[in-house]
């Protein structure tokens, strides 16, 4: 199941449109904020570091993902409409 599906699921069809604009804000915004971070990690403190705390903050963010979404919380989740 991805995003999409999920979205689909939880936000109600006459929000989608408002919901799709903000979760494109956010996730294309975010793509220059963190190549902007990790060019500045890389140039201060190398390639390597850039990688490591970029690594850390992925695996740091894995355990409140699997935290929120349980098979419990997917089922509960509607099937988008046809």
């Amino acid at each position: 199941m991805n995003s999409r599906t999920l979205s689909q699921g939880i936000v109600p069809t006459e929000m989608m449109g408002r919901y799709n604009a903000a979760a494109r804000l956010f996730s294309w915004g975010a793509i220059p904020l963190g190549a902007g971070l990790g060019g500045l990690l890389a140039e201060w403190f190398g390639m390597k570091v850039a990688f490591a705390v970029f690594a850390v903050a992925v695996f740091l963010l894995i355990p409140s993902f699997l935290h929120t979404f349980t098979t419990k919380a997917l089922a509960e989740i509607e099937p988008p409409k046809e």
